[in-house]
């Protein structure tokens, strides 16, 4: 993944999965589910119910008005403000 930014705002490290992830991913694999008598090899059941999932679907479905363009955009990718 060569320029790839993984420390960018819309990457998270999963602490279940030991890897880095992009937040839409970590929704995307919550709301997927098993099919019965199926192999689906896309299905990660130790998400559906993560707490640090929930809080990656928060900040995910949380949006805010950029003031510089104009776009609403998730929260998570907009830079912490500490002050």
């Amino acid at each position: 993944m060569d320029g790839v930014d993984l420390s960018g705002p819309e990457f998270f490290r999963c602490e279940k999965y030991h890897c880095i992830l992009l937040k839409s991913v970590c929704v995307a694999r919550q709301d997927k589910e098993a099919v019965p008598g199926h192999c689906r090899t896309d299905v990660f059941p130790g998400c559906r119910d993560c707490p640090q999932g929930a809080q990656i679907r928060k900040e995910v479905e949380m949006v805010k008005k950029c003031r510089v363009c104009g776009e609403e955009k998730p929260l998570g990718d907009f830079p912490k403000n500490n002050a």
